[in-house]
């Protein structure tokens, strides 16, 4: 069954300017071009629901291996996490690495918006093109606005939640309960909005 709605109607972003409050000044002409931020995907119509991707990292800090930069790529509707990864380092060649995952994997990608928050590596000139050459258009956040990006920030916080009872201590650890994460998430939790697992969404409208 084909939906047809705006990127709009899935809450994308839009570019939000300060008020007068307390410590905050208005904003002026010259300072808009600070919150002025690429958004690709900006009211367009897409014909798919399943047409919209969202990205970020996390933390996670190991007894024995440091800090630790996870990050997870899901379906904005059904919240599928269809490719993760994880990396020391925070920089182009992490995300590449989840971009590669992300093109083994069943998703047919074809004018798919990609929504991210404005790291440095998802405005890096390198991103730009691998999300090109995969056909996925990049979108981003204004700046400063966690709540632009919402169906990936709840996935992390689920991850959070998900560990404290058992914490890796290990990268050994950590990427074993990634995986185990992975599995709850798209296999045995019940999406309330879904009525069912995001697999069993994807099997009924793949």
């Amino acid at each position: 069954m084909a939906y047809m709605i705006k990127c709009k109607d899935l809450k994308l972003p839009e570019v939000r300017k300060k008020k007068t409050k307390g410590k905050y000044a208005v904003m002026t002409k010259e300072d808009a071009k600070k919150y002025v931020y690429e958004n690709l995907a900006e009211h367009m119509q897409i014909t798919d629901i399943n047409q919209v991707l969202s990205t970020d990292t996390t933390e996670v800090k190991l007894e024995f291996d440091g800090k630790q930069h996870v990050s997870f790529v899901i379906d904005a509707y059904s919240t599928e996490i269809i490719a993760d990864n994880v990396s020391k380092k925070l920089n182009i060649k992490f995300i590449q690495e989840i971009l590669k995952t992300l093109a083994n994997t069943h998703y047919k990608f074809q004018d798919i918006i990609i929504h991210s928050d404005r790291g440095g590596m998802y405005k890096s000139s390198s991103y730009k093109e691998k999300t090109k050459e995969l056909n996925l258009i990049p979108s981003m956040s204004a700046p400063y606005t966690c709540t632009h990006n919402p169906w990936i920030e709840t996935i992390n916080g689920q991850f959070k939640d998900f560990i404290k009872g058992n914490y890796p201590k290990s990268l050994n650890e950590l990427q074993i309960v990634i995986k185990q994460f992975v599995h709850y998430n798209n296999n045995i939790k019940i999406k309330p909005k879904l009525k069912m697992t995001p697999i069993e969404y994807r099997r009924h409208h793949g």
